[in-house]
């Protein structure tokens, strides 16, 4: 059985998200710059394949904090990952 599931949230300033993604076999969290190339959108990644096997899309959540300086990845109000996002100029 095939399942896909991708969820996001952006900045407001400048757009960079979190993204979650997963297939069947992986899931991964990104730092997404959709300003860059199509190579080289993604500033990093954290594979959370182990901790988001048996989960369903509404358990999931991708949250920025209030000043937008970190954005989170949840599963059932449980912080799974993060990134801290770059300063805006």
């Amino acid at each position: 059985m095939r399942f896909d599931l991708f969820k996001s949230d952006a900045r407001d300033l400048d757009g960079l998200s979190g993204v979650f993604e997963r297939d069947e076999d992986t899931a991964y969290f990104y730092l997404y710059d959709s300003r860059i190339p199509n190579d080289k959108k993604i500033l990093g990644a954290i594979n959370v394949s182990e901790r988001l096997q048996n989960v369903s899309e509404t358990e999931i959540s991708i949250k920025l904090n209030a000043d937008q300086t970190h954005v989170r990845l949840y599963s059932r109000d449980e912080l799974i990952a993060s990134f801290r996002l770059p300063e805006t100029r």
